[in-house]
């Protein structure tokens, strides 16, 4: 079994680096494929164009900063490189100064009123303030992958985003603490940062307290080592289930190691102290070495309590599976299936360990400064109590079961991804300047079909149509600024006849 698990080191440290390397956070993927929803975006994706696009801003990005249109130059040669360039990221590159000077020469509008059409859009509403938007090649992440394979070191949108500190760096001299980056792309990549950043807390939290509570619990480096590597072994293992099935691993998906590692430190307890109870009832009995098939009876006294808890903890996490969700689905199949290994892998490891590096020594009564769970006199009182007030232990528990009730229907739920974050994230920070100086970020796309067999609809009058909608949303309480077709096309005529509405045209 020690072999065993020896040889396979190499392979989970490799299946714990690969499953890492697939972290992805597409919110738009988290739906399932069944829903209407998720059909009616893929509409829209095959329809229209991608909405992964990066708006970049700083503080000085005024419509006549020289700087805006250096990096704007900088970064519209990649949109020249060859087809099949992996750094080949944007489709094109767009500043607020070019669509005015494009209102203005093409559409005969005065610049005052090209600036007042983009104000919450590319302009902030001062009128001066304004950015940069990189849309980003549909088929540039295919490329990438290709290239660098479907885990490359370098995540597509991570290398992206590093293109646009780097070249903001080297051509404007802006830091990556002065740039203020806002869209999808963005969005994901801070997921992703934040999750990686999570996991190592959980790792170092998890680690630290285990360890402790281990050492505390058991009073024996050794046992504590062994619990500890139980731990960390298990968690590795559940990592590698998400790598041999394909999974992509997500923000929520990445505590799932956690939840493992703590599952299997306390299981190991339990097995330390069935093991420290089998030495000193063969001690009693008179058996000249106590350690000759402990560990054997340990894992027999221990499987049938630890069988229950694990099963019925894999059961409650497994019911996550019925979830619509993709990331709380798969959160909750890999935490139960990642359990289950955890106690196969506790049954085999820790009874080999046991066995061949006896702890004798556990038996001995513990002489210890600090203070003894085990051998606290005051769980005889604490059990005393629950045995005679049976009735209002159990009424005190009823009383919290309602109490929990109560506090569940309270609990708000909200798709703003924002709260996802801390709000001492960097991504809330650029993105309260962001809105604070141009206009709100989140985007919601409207799509109008119109009949074309019920109506009859030229080019003018589908305009006017559109002009209308944008109007109407425009006047709704929770709408900043509207983009549409007419933001970017000559003034509608009123009331157009024939001959205005052919030269229009």
């Amino acid at each position: 079994v020690l072999c065993a698990v020896t040889f396979l080191i190499p392979f989970m440290w490799v299946g714990a680096d690969r499953a890492l390397l697939s972290n992805k956070n597409d919110v738009k993927s988290w739906l399932p494929d069944t829903y209407e929803e998720t059909a009616t975006f893929k509409w829209y994706q095959k329809h229209f164009e991608s909405d992964m696009f990066i708006l970049a801003s700083w503080e000085g990005c005024t419509l006549d900063s020289p700087k805006l249109e250096l990096l704007a130059r900088r970064l519209a040669r990649e949109t020249q490189r060859s087809a099949d360039d992996p750094y080949r990221f944007f489709k094109s590159v767009v500043t607020g100064p070019q669509l005015i000077n494009q209102l203005v020469e093409e559409q005969g509008l005065s610049r005052e009123q090209a600036i007042n059409r983009l104000r919450g859009f590319l302009v902030g509403q001062d009128g001066r303030q304004t950015c940069l938007v990189l849309v980003i090649d549909p088929q540039a992440e295919a490329r990438w992958e290709k290239y660098f394979g479907s885990n490359p070191r370098k995540k597509f949108l991570h290398a992206v985003l590093d293109s646009v500190y780097t070249s903001a760096k080297e051509i404007c001299d802006i830091d990556k603490n002065e740039l203020h980056l806002g869209g999808p792309p963005v969005d994901n990549v801070a997921i992703d940062v934040e999750g990686q950043k999570s996991l190592v807390r959980l790792a170092i939290v998890c680690g630290i307290v285990g360890g402790l509570m281990a050492w505390w619990c058991l009073r024996s480096w050794v046992l504590t080592l062994l619990v500890f590597s139980t731990g960390v072994y298990s968690a590795g293992l559940s990592m590698i289930l998400v790598w041999l099935t394909g999974t992509d691993m997500n923000a929520i998906l990445l505590t799932m190691p956690a939840l493992v590692y703590v599952a299997a430190v306390s299981g190991a307890i339990h097995m330390s102290n069935y093991y420290r109870d089998t030495l000193r009832t063969h001690a009693e009995w008179g058996l000249p070495d106590p350690a000759v098939g402990a560990p054997g009876k340990a894992l027999k006294s221990a499987f049938l309590p630890l069988f229950l808890a694990t099963f019925t903890t894999a059961f409650g996490l497994a019911s996550l599976s019925i979830s619509e969700l993709v990331p709380i689905q798969t959160f909750g199949i890999f935490s139960a299936a990642g359990i289950i290994v955890s106690f196969l892998f506790l049954c085999l490891y820790v009874p080999a360990m046991l066995q061949e590096w006896p702890v004798r020594n556990i038996a001995k009564p513990r002489q210890s400064m600090f203070f003894d769970p085990g051998r606290w006199s005051g769980w005889q009182h604490v059990g005393g109590f629950i045995l005679r007030r049976g009735s209002w232990v159990v009424a005190a528990c009823v009383l919290l079961m309602v109490l929990g009730a109560i506090g569940a229907s309270q609990v708000k739920t909200s798709v703003k991804l924002m709260r996802l974050f801390s709000p001492k994230a960097t991504i809330i920070q650029d993105y309260a300047w962001l809105e604070e100086k141009l206009g709100p970020l989140v985007p919601m796309e409207v799509v109008i079909k119109v009949d074309r067999d019920r109506a009859k609809l030229d080019l003018l009058d589908q305009m006017r149509l559109v002009s209308e909608v944008q109007q109407a949303v425009q006047r709704l309480p929770d709408v900043g600024s509207v983009v549409a077709v007419p933001t970017f096309a000559r003034p509608l005529p009123t009331r157009p006849g024939l001959v205005e509405k052919r030269t229009w045209i």
